[in-house]
C-alpha cells in the first residue's frame, strides 16, 4: 500500500489545523480540543508516512516535489499550534481570574444573607 493510501491528505490536516485556529480564536474551547484531538492521529500518521517516504526513497521525483511541500506545511501547523497554545494560556489565565472573582463575590452574597438575618 502506498503511503498516500495510508496516511491522511496534507490538505485535511490543514484543513483541521485551520478550524482549529479559528474555534480558538473564537473562545470555543472544547470545539478547538474536539478538532485538536481527531487530527492528533492524523498528524501522526502523516509524519510517520512521509518519515518513511523519505526513508524508502520510493521515487526520487517524488520525493523532491512533494516532501519540501509538505514539511513546509507540517511546520506552518506547527507555527499555528504554537500560537494557539500561547492563546490558550491566556484563556485560561482569564477564566481563573473569572473564576476567583466569582467565587469571591459569591463569598459576599452569603456574608450578605449571614448579615441580613439579623
Amino acid at each position: 500500500m502506498q503511503p498516500d493510501q495510508q496516511a491522511p491528505s496534507i490538505d485535511r490536516l490543514w484543513h483541521l489545523t485551520k478550524a482549529i485556529e479559528h474555534a480558538a480564536a473564537v473562545g470555543e474551547w472544547e470545539e478547538a480540543a474536539r478538532l485538536a484531538t481527531e487530527r492528533s492521529p492524523q498528524l501522526v500518521a502523516l509524519a510517520q508516512a512521509a518519515l518513511g517516504e523519505i526513508a524508502q526513497q520510493q521515487t526520487q521525483q517524488r520525493t523532491q516535489q512533494q516532501t519540501p511541500a509538505m514539511l513546509e506545511t507540517l511546520k506552518q501547523i506547527h507555527d499555528i499550534d504554537r500560537q494557539i497554545a500561547h492563546l490558550a494560556r491566556g484563556a485560561q489565565s482569564a477564566l481563573s481570574t473569572e473564576y476567583q472573582a466569582a467565587m469571591q463575590a459569591t463569598r459576599h452574597v452569603g456574608l450578605y444573607q449571614k448579615v441580613a438575618r439579623f
